[in-house]
């Protein structure tokens, strides 16, 4: 499992790095994980699918996050919060 994790994880830093947006790091981190388990292919397949349910859940948990994303309304990582 740990290999697909760094991956993602890296993955997750360079996205946080280039928009500066903490929350669309975590979610291409949750969705790129079980993809990743599935691209390398040699993990238990109750692991990968368990890692979709946690991609699902913490989807479903962002949709506020999301919502500013496509509004454009989302803090960058470094800005004050609008009041």
């Amino acid at each position: 499992m740990f290999p697909y994790v760094l991956i993602s994880g890296v993955l997750a830093i360079l996205v946080i790095a280039l928009t500066r947006f903490v929350s669309l790091g975590s979610l291409v981190f949750i969705i790129l994980t079980p993809i990743i388990g599935l691209i390398i292919g040699h993990y238990p397949n109750g692991v990968v699918f368990a890692a979709f349910l946690i991609a699902l859940l913490a989807i479903f948990q962002h949709r506020g996050n999301i919502s500013r994303l496509l509004h454009g309304e989302e803090n960058k990582l470094g800005h004050k919060k609008e009041a």
